[in-house]
């Protein structure tokens, strides 16, 4: 990897930064309001929280917004913050009493205006307490309000994580669920299809326990069999919680979740700059040899930079892990802990206690190293071999090990160049310069090139926890919008994309971000069983997603996947589907693609939304495309029905759990059967 400055070119390009920031202190108008504004911010969030200490749960008529203040705000009449199942419950009682409309807010993560309301605003900010553990079933049962943050770290004290992992980690597990956020990996679902059992507080009050063997009811049943003909049967049997995993706080308040986990794993990536075609020829290979794998394009430009990921080492089993703990926030203990000072900080009720004993020993990397139970990982020469196979530098170059990395990592060069690179730059320049560009557009093309160079030229490699090594700094407030869509038609719509940009003279900002997933079973979902729902679509060219064989165990070593793929059609990266869909050895897998325009200063760019409404008109229209729930929409009911064949059967299901409607609003008027 060569230096990223030397000599004369970091003495010009001291002086150009020094250049750039008395250009920044003097030009920008608003530079001297930004201290004042984040004091008005603060003020805000201070009037919409109460003392912990305090008896009184609500603040009334306080404006609520979410973190990019894309959809403006909201001014609820009552704010309640409850922190039991019980307390909701009495609040929800009272407003079906009354018939006043409730939403429930999150982290306020959502960009758009999915949680707002004039009426009653439920904060989970609350009832964030980790009811228990699970190790042996490998399940967390948790209130709403926990952050996947919080999570992981409850989770690797028995080493385990979250099978998913969305780009932020601040964000509740109650909102991620509600929307079916997801991650990366072309094995992996959204988070909503890991849920083992729902708690709900329904529109009446009543509390609602929905898991697997949970039937549903006689109405909606009656419905799906209408619905249904023989020539389109299900690809899989129909179950209410499939229905409620993505409710999208329409059923009811979620009260507490389970969600399914897995081995605590260490994650090696390896991240490089490529272009834009050769993405679009490679990728399916690279999603197949790898467990986790995305890539970002820079408008304006030809490049992008892809993210490659592979699982390391698991925790065996140990005596210790054999029994169900509890980690409590903010509650008693009820189980058995595994450390004493998790059980008397849980038994304690004190929050603070119990968030220093979850985190007084090593987490993350620090952790997996110095444990007992997991050894350091130098080499996995399995997974070296298939990074090797995926990436473009030559096998001897591909991977370092664990050791190496870190030592490289502590050292001058490497740390002078994370400074160069730091906020500083990535924030404070980048942001001057996008505000810049809202007043000349054309600045965008150079700024995109110059923000490609500085930070998504040079390969880098990362070891961690998946929670270390899948998220990431999404840098400032911003619009944020994203479409599903069919894995196999990604290089089809990146291409329609480059297009529109280039027809409608649209400058944009970097970068377009590309996830996949596997297909899921959950009703709403935007992943949900895209094969199922294009049966009229009989035949297409998909990626071939190989099922591993039933008697292959363990580590699947590159060898054997480069056998696998020598002998079928993946290796032209594609094959025509039979019309029996639910064949076993294909599954549909769906490509997320994520447009993002900033808000430097708070200030949006002019041509935000006309860029995200041709890209909504165009994937919709031509490509079958699904919204992401908690981003940008501007779908009715017409674009919504066509896209979830599922949805009157959930509008069902809601109408039986809210007779009232208690918890519609504005936002999901605009979509939901009339």
């Amino acid at each position: 990897m060569r230096p990223l400055l030397f000599g004369q070119q970091a003495g010009e390009f001291a002086s150009f930064l020094l250049a750039l920031g008395y250009f920044r202190l003097t030009l920008n108008p608003q530079m001297s309001d930004v201290k004042s504004t984040a004091s008005q911010r603060i003020a805000v969030i201070q009037s919409q929280l109460v003392d912990h200490a305090s008896s009184k749960h609500y603040v009334d008529g306080a404006a609520f917004t979410n973190w990019s203040n894309e959809a403006g705000k909201c001014h609820p009449a009552r704010h309640v913050f409850p922190e039991t199942t019980s307390e909701v419950a009495q609040i929800v009682r009272q407003a079906h009493a009354s018939g006043t409309a409730i939403r429930v807010a999150g982290a306020g993560a959502s960009p758009n205006d999915m949680a707002f309301t004039s009426s009653t605003m439920i904060h989970t900010t609350r009832m964030r307490r980790i009811v228990r553990v699970d190790p042996v079933h490998k399940v967390i049962t948790c209130q709403p309000g926990v952050t996947i943050r919080e999570a992981s770290y409850a989770l690797e004290r028995h080493r385990l994580a979250l099978p998913v992992y969305p780009s932020v980690d601040w964000t509740t597990l109650g909102g991620v669920v509600a929307t079916a956020s997801h991650g990366t990996g072309i094995s992996v679902g959204s988070i909503s299809a890991y849920v083992t059992q729902l708690v709900f507080v329904s529109g009446t009050g009543q509390i609602i326990t929905i898991n697997e063997m949970t039937p549903l009811s006689a109405t909606v049943s009656k419905l799906l069999a209408a619905t249904i003909t023989a020539s389109s049967p299900p690809p899989h049997p129909f179950r209410m919680l499939d229905a409620a995993a993505c409710h999208m706080g329409l059923l009811g308040v979620c009260v507490e979740m389970s969600i399914a986990c897995e081995p605590l794993s260490l994650v090696h990536t390896i991240s490089q700059p490529v272009t834009l075609s050769d993405v679009q020829k490679s990728w399916a290979h690279k999603a197949l040899l790898s467990d986790y794998y995305r890539f970002w394009w820079v408008p304006h430009t030809d490049m992008c930079y892809e993210m490659i990921g592979k699982k390391h080492a698991t925790a065996p089993d140990d005596d210790t892990l054999s029994r169900v703990s509890v980690v409590s926030i903010g509650g008693p203990q009820t189980n058995i802990a595994p450390s004493e000072s998790t059980a008397a900080a849980a038994t304690s009720g004190s929050r603070q206690s119990v968030v220093a004993a979850a985190v007084s020993r090593p987490t993350g990397t620090a952790a997996m190293m110095n444990s007992r139970h997991v050894p350091l990982v130098t080499r996995v020469q399995d997974s070296a071999n298939v990074l090797a196979q995926v990436v473009r530098r030559e096998p001897h170059r591909v991977t370092q090990s664990q050791e190496e990395w870190e030592a490289q990592r502590a050292g001058l060069a490497a740390t002078v160049a994370r400074n160069l690179r730091g906020p500083w730059l990535r924030h404070s320049v980048m942001e001057c310069l996008l505000y810049k560009a809202t007043y000349v557009p054309r600045l965008l093309p150079a700024i995109n090139s110059l923000y490609q160079k500085l930070f998504l030229s040079q390969p880098e490699e990362f070891y961690g926890t998946p929670r270390e090594a899948l998220t990431f700094d999404v840098l400032f407030k911003q619009h944020a919008m994203e479409m599903a869509v069919d894995a196999d038609a990604m290089p089809a719509v990146m291409d329609a994309l480059k297009t529109m940009i280039e027809r409608e003279s649209l400058y944009v900002h970097f970068t377009v971000e590309v996830r996949f997933s596997k297909s899921d079973k959950v009703w709403m979902s935007p992943a949900f069983d895209w094969v199922a729902t294009r049966r009229a679509r009989r035949t297409r060219t998909a990626p071939l997603l190989v099922a591993p064989s039933p008697t292959s165990q363990g580590t699947t070593t590159a060898a054997s996947l480069g056998a696998r793929l020598s002998a079928s059609a993946f290796a032209q990266h594609s094959v025509k589907l039979a019309p029996s869909a639910e064949s076993p050895q294909h599954r549909s897998s769906t490509a997320w693609i994520g447009l993002v325009m900033f808000k430097p200063y708070g200030v949006s760019d002019p041509m935000w939304e006309k860029y995200y409404r041709a890209f909504e008109s165009l994937v919709t229209g031509k490509f079958g495309g699904r919204h992401h729930w908690s981003k940008y929409n501007t779908w009715t009911e017409a674009e919504t029905a066509q896209a979830y064949p599922m949805l009157p059967a959930f509008d069902a299901m809601r109408r039986e759990m809210d007779p009232k409607g208690l918890f519609v609003n504005d936002w999901a008027r605009r979509w939901l059967p009339k």
